[in-house]
């Protein structure tokens, strides 16, 4: 790249880390759905519901629209923003006090989740290609399997002290944020034009030789 930026091995974990965040929307908090009901014994069971598949509806909401963002303004301030969408929305439910406003920081969250999706994946494309790119696809793959299953059990073991804890564990978003900041460079979009055209010029030489053979 013209800016002098490669991706480092602290880059990749960083993405992979932001990638390992996006199913968690409701992997975090469902242990403590029961005891969210009993603190709220008001609420209809269709708002406790809500709680959990509410990031996800807003993911389908607004994905695309994000996506469109981090093409137009930058994908990496597009992944900066919605980490502290996702912090700040995410550990709302510790403080807030309705379950009305808890399901509006639910939706707010799904709205960092679909950013930080969609700013990570456009990232693997901008930093790295050809054979590079299809591991870096396969290691985000095995990161977000890896953060459902590890975040499930955090915010299990965080239900244990009642309901508000397990939407503490959203603040990790802060920890790989400043990360973020510190490690990410935008990639510019002539550099990335370069790059498919030399990844295009390799293969247009690969098979001028099988032709030639």
């Amino acid at each position: 790249m013209s800016s002098g930026f490669r991706p480092t091995r602290a880059s990749l974990l960083l993405i992979l880390a932001a990638s390992m965040l996006t199913l968690m929307g409701g992997a975090a908090v469902a242990p403590a759905l029961p005891l969210i009901s009993e603190a709220f014994p008001r609420a209809s069971d269709t708002d406790i519901s809500l709680i959990i598949p509410l990031p996800s509806l807003a993911i389908a909401l607004t994905g695309f629209a994000i996506g469109h963002l981090a093409d137009k303004y930058g994908k990496v301030k597009v992944l900066i923003l919605s980490l502290a969408i996702f912090t700040v929305a995410g550990s709302s439910g510790y403080y807030l006090g309705t379950v009305q406003s808890i399901l509006a920081g639910r939706f707010v969250l799904g709205m960092g989740i679909a950013g930080m999706s969609a700013a990570s994946t456009a990232l693997v494309a901008a930093y790295y290609t050809g054979v590079s790119r299809t591991r870096v696809i396969s290691y985000q793959s095995a990161a977000i399997g890896l953060g459902v299953l590890v975040l499930e059990t955090s915010g299990g073991g965080l239900a244990t002290f009642g309901w508000r804890e397990p939407f503490l564990i959203y603040l990790i978003g802060a920890v790989i944020l400043v990360g973020v900041v510190l490690t990410l460079k935008e990639p510019a979009r002539e550099d990335r034009a370069e790059a498919q055209e030399k990844e295009g010029a390799r293969a247009r030489s690969g098979r001028s030789l099988r032709s030639a053979t």
